[in-house]
């Protein structure tokens, strides 16, 4: 059986940042970045 190791939030976030930045630039990473969120509306 395979074991599975899980990332930190902090380096899924760097990853993913870095990700963004290679791919999209700074100026669309930073748009992307502040997108407001919608919030959950629980019923």
């Amino acid at each position: 059986m395979k074991e599975t190791k899980y990332q930190g939030e902090e380096e899924i976030l760097k990853k993913g940042i870095t990700v963004l930045l290679k791919e999209l630039g700074p100026v669309e990473t930073a748009r992307f970045l502040n997108i407001p969120r919608k919030k959950e509306s629980n019923p």
